[in-house]
C-alpha cells in the first residue's frame, strides 16, 4: 500500500514537470524567445556583404516573416551599386537565401544601343567560372542547368543557372565586361 502511495506521488509528479516543461516551451515559441534578435540577423547579413563589398552600408530592411511556416529574417542592405536581400533563418542564424541585383543608376537613353562584335563577349565558359568563383562554389560540385547570352536593359548578359550543395544558383553577368550584376542564390 505504501508503495502504490509513492508512485502514485512519483507520478504525479512527472506528470506535473511535464505540464510545466510543455507550457514553458509553449510560451517561449509564442513570444518567439526561441529566436535570434532581429539586430543578430542583421550582423549576420552585413558581415557577409563585408566579404562581397567593401565601403558603407545602408541598412533598408529588416523584418521578422514566416515563409512555409518558418521564422525568418527578411534583410535588405545597401552597399555601393548592389542591393542585397538575405534570408536568416530566425532560429539558427544561418543564412538561407541570398542575392544582390545592381542598383540603376544611368539614365535612360532614347537611342538604341548597338550590339558589341561577338569577339568582344567573355564567353559561356568565363562568365561560368566568375560565377562559381563569386558563389566560392567549386566546378566539380556545380550541375549547369542554363547559361545563355540574352540582351536584357538594353545589354548582353549571361544568364547562368545552376546546382551545387544541395542550393540554386542564379545570376547574370555582364556579357563584355565579366561584371556580376545579378545573383541569388537559395537553400
Amino acid at each position: 500500500m505504501k508503495k502504490n502511495k509513492i508512485i502514485i506521488v512519483v507520478l504525479a509528479a512527472v506528470e506535473i514537470s511535464l505540464i510545466c516543461a510543455v507550457s514553458i516551451y509553449s510560451a517561449a515559441a509564442a513570444t518567439g524567445s526561441f529566436y535570434i534578435e532581429e539586430i543578430e540577423a542583421i550582423e549576420i547579413a552585413q558581415n557577409d556583404v563585408k566579404t562581397i563589398a567593401a565601403g558603407e552600408q545602408t541598412l533598408l530592411k529588416a523584418r521578422l516573416d514566416y515563409d512555409d511556416g518558418l521564422a525568418e529574417y527578411d534583410i535588405n542592405i545597401v552597399a555601393g551599386d548592389k542591393k542585397y536581400e538575405y534570408k536568416i533563418d530566425a532560429v539558427s542564424g544561418a543564412i538561407i537565401g541570398r542575392q544582390f541585383e545592381m542598383i540603376k543608376t544611368k539614365p535612360v537613353t532614347a537611342t538604341k544601343p548597338t550590339a558589341p562584335a561577338s569577339s568582344e563577349y567573355i564567353g559561356e565558359e568565363k562568365a561560368k567560372a566568375l560565377v562559381l568563383e563569386f558563389a566560392s562554389v567549386s566546378a566539380k560540385d556545380a550541375v549547369f542547368v542554363q547559361c545563355k547570352l540574352d540582351r536584357e536593359d538594353g545589354m548582353y548578359v549571361y544568364e547562368i543557372e545552376f546546382f551545387a550543395n544541395f542550393s540554386e544558383y542564379e545570376a547574370e553577368v555582364d556579357a563584355v565586361t565579366g561584371d556580376i550584376i545579378d545573383f541569388e542564390m537559395d537553400d
